[in-house]
């Protein structure tokens, strides 16, 4: 998995930080859907960081998916991932 490591992480609206964990499933397990609209992908990219020297730190994932329920767990959830044997197509080296 190219630009991918376990050791990834973002806060939570808590401040807890919240890792990557190998526990998606492969589908119904984020209802609703990720928002992807500019200003939430905005905040994913940038962490909530407006200022005119801002610099893409990707920590703003949990923050955005928490916009979406004010949920806790559930934005949390959006640091799960597929191990490659979930993905052989995507994982076949091909």
């Amino acid at each position: 998995m190219t630009g991918f490591t376990p050791d990834l992480s973002n806060p939570d609206t808590t401040g807890a930080t919240v890792k990557a964990q190998p526990l998606a499933e492969l589908q119904g397990q984020l209802d609703p859907d990720p928002d992807h609209h500019f200003p939430r992908v905005d905040l994913q990219i940038f962490g909530g960081d407006t200022s005119a020297a801002r610099v893409a730190n990707m920590q703003g994932f949990v923050k955005s998916y928490f916009t979406q329920q004010r949920d806790v767990q559930q934005s949390q959830k959006i640091m799960y991932y597929l191990t490659p044997d979930k993905l052989p197509v995507l994982n076949s080296g091909n």
